[in-house]
């Protein structure tokens, strides 16, 4: 998981290629939106 207060698209390849879960923006990051993330929720 990557979380940061720069755009998604910043990070490009690296949320695409399999090796990153996903991208929470730090304004949006929570418990809930971890557990979504991994699919627990």
């Amino acid at each position: 998981m990557l979380t940061s207060s720069r755009d998604a698209r910043a990070y490009g390849r690296r949320l695409t290629n399999g090796v990153c879960l996903g991208f929470i923006p730090k304004e949006l990051i929570s418990g809930a939106a971890i557990r979504a993330l991994v699919g627990r929720e």
